[in-house]
């Protein structure tokens, strides 16, 4: 995998099931975690558990966010706590492999004067990866 391309889209309210982009990122990370069942007993010295459930977490860097409508729709994500979708792709091409709804769980802004400003954000996943159709 030579890097991966997210986009951050949001669902148009006028088109349900319909998402926009409105920020990319090729500086991501993501990790998976599974929680553990503990299922052993207090007469047992050693953990007896199973699988529990599984987590995604994001942390993007570098937020290009081309207009200030996706800034807005990034803030107003957070604030009314309203799903994102993650779109990935790899490789250098554009064509996405996969998907997944998050929650934005912080967005964070360096501005310093006379300069650009960036954004970095982290998201939770709430589901499971979907595989582009």
């Amino acid at each position: 995998m030579n890097g991966s391309l997210i986009l951050l889209t949001v669902e148009d309210p006028g088109l349900p099931g319909t998402y926009q982009a409105i920020a990319s990122t090729r500086d991501a990370s993501w990790s998976e975690t599974l929680s553990l069942i503990d299922e052993s007993s207090k007469d047992q010295s050693y953990f007896v558990g199973s699988a529990g459930q599984r987590q995604v977490t994001f942390s993007i860097g570098g937020l290009y966010v081309p207009a200030d409508v996706g800034l807005v729709e990034i803030k107003d994500a957070i604030r009314n706590r309203v799903a994102c979708r993650l779109e990935r792709s790899e490789d250098g091409d554009s064509t996405q492999i996969e998907n997944m709804l998050c929650i934005c769980t912080d967005l964070s802004v360096d501005a310093p004067d006379q300069d650009a400003a960036t954004f970095t954000a982290e998201f939770t996943g709430i589901g499971d990866w979907i595989a582009a159709a």
